[in-house]
């Protein structure tokens, strides 16, 4: 239900919002764009443990009223290993999801290991938490002959972000007014 529903907003929500417009390039145009940077702090678990994250994340959007789409990547240092990840961003007023891929590096117990990164979210002015899940699809080195390492398992946590917005091009929504 979950998986169907998610389905149905990537696809229907940009489609609603471009229908607005007359072209892409109108909207991309009119809406305010933004970059944002910020420290990010996270509490996962993974078989059972709780690890603490710290790290940082930068967005880049673009708002138009309500609706605001953009990119977004994050670096942060866990448990002795580097989490990397990478993708989109959707946002109606202040509920939102990313979704992309994440990496994260070798250690002596674990492989380089990638996956998928989904994170709903709520926003609080310059405040966010999500709800993170990161399940793996495959490990970056082959389990050679003697190999014990293992491959990094799913991540479900908490993550804690604080950025400061810079208006990068026009200005005319909320978040702007706060700024001047």
């Amino acid at each position: 239900m979950f998986k169907h529903l998610l389905v149905i907003l990537l696809l229907l929500a940009p489609a609603a919002h471009a229908a607005r417009r007359d072209t892409v390039t109108d909207w991309i145009a009119s809406g305010d764009h933004w970059l944002s940077v910020g420290p990010m702090l996270s509490v996962t678990g993974r078989s059972g443990n709780a690890h603490l994250g710290l790290g940082v994340e930068v967005t880049y959007n673009i708002v138009d009223k309500l609706l605001a789409t953009g990119i977004f990547t994050q670096a942060q240092w866990t448990s002795g290993h580097a989490r990397l990840a990478g993708g989109f961003q959707l946002s109606a007023g202040p509920f939102g999801f990313e979704f992309g891929a994440q990496h994260e590096t070798g250690t002596r117990a674990f492989l380089p290991t990638s996956g998928i990164h989904f994170a709903p979210y709520l926003t609080f002015g310059f405040a966010s938490l999500a709800l993170r899940f990161g399940t793996p699809f495959g490990a970056w080195d082959s389990r050679g002959e003697g190999e014990t390492r293992v491959a990094y398992g799913s991540e479900v946590g908490i993550v804690l972000t604080l950025k400061a917005p810079l208006p990068l091009k026009g200005c005319n929504t909320g978040p702007c007014q706060l700024l001047r």
